[in-house]
Formats: structure tokens, sequence, C-alpha cells
């Protein structure tokens, strides 16, 4: 997905990259070793060592799994985090993923996620084609 960064260059956009120990060999070294791939200041990089925002996730994905990862989420500019006293997310406007146990109906496609980003800024017309 950080190639969507370098098509849309709108400053509204954040992309948040959450790194944890999910598969053997993850740490924060590894994470470390991957981080610098996107030096663009619209991105923030996290470390996740007790999976916190993995566990938060799934009220919002029921039935999938006790973890969620590779999910790709689009929030509208209103939504907050938090909400009522708590550490939860806030519901995503979109989403896509890489996950079997869901719907491959959304299965990630980066053009179509392009898409959906850019329909939710009003007056973006900053869409670069490689």
């Amino acid at each position: 997905m950080i190639e969507l960064l370098k098509q849309v260059s709108d400053p509204r956009i954040r992309m948040d990259i959450v790194f944890a120990p999910l598969l053997t060999g993850d740490s924060l070294n590894a994470a470390n070793n991957y981080m610098p791939v996107n030096p663009d200041p619209r991105t923030r990089v996290w470390w996740d060592a007790t999976l916190s925002l993995s566990h938060q996730l799934p009220p919002f994905f029921l039935g999938v799994a006790p973890v969620i990862w590779d999910i790709y989420m689009i929030y509208d500019t209103e939504v907050l985090w938090g909400v009522n006293g708590t550490d939860t997310p806030g519901l995503p406007a979109y989403y896509e993923h890489q996950l079997t146990s869901l719907s491959q109906d959304l299965f990630l496609d980066p053009d179509r996620f392009l898409l959906e980003v850019v329909k939710r800024l009003p007056d973006c017309d900053e869409v670069a084609t490689e």
C-alpha cells in the first residue's frame, strides 16, 4: 500500500503501518529493517509487541479470528479512536484484506482501494499513473 502514497500526494491522507509478532521471525529488529521503506511524512510506523491493536479489531470483523492482520482500512476524518473512554478503533468506512477467512469480494485489490481513497477526498485529482 506504500504505492498509494506515491500515487496520491494529497496531504489529507495518513497511513499507519503496524508491525506485530505474528509470524516466526517477527521482531522489533525485523520491523525496523522494513520500516525505512517509506520516508513519506504522512506515514507513521508502529510496533505492537503485545498485539494490542490486533486484539481490538475483532469486534468489527466478527467471527474471523482472535487476531486480525493484513487489513487495510479507510477511516473518514470525523471518526475518532477511543470514543466513550475505550481504546477501540472506530468503525472503518471501507476496508479490504488479505485473509482467507473473510469474504473474497473485498480481498485486496490495490487499484480498487486507491479509488475508494480518492473518492473520499473531495477535490482530489492528484492521482499519478506509472
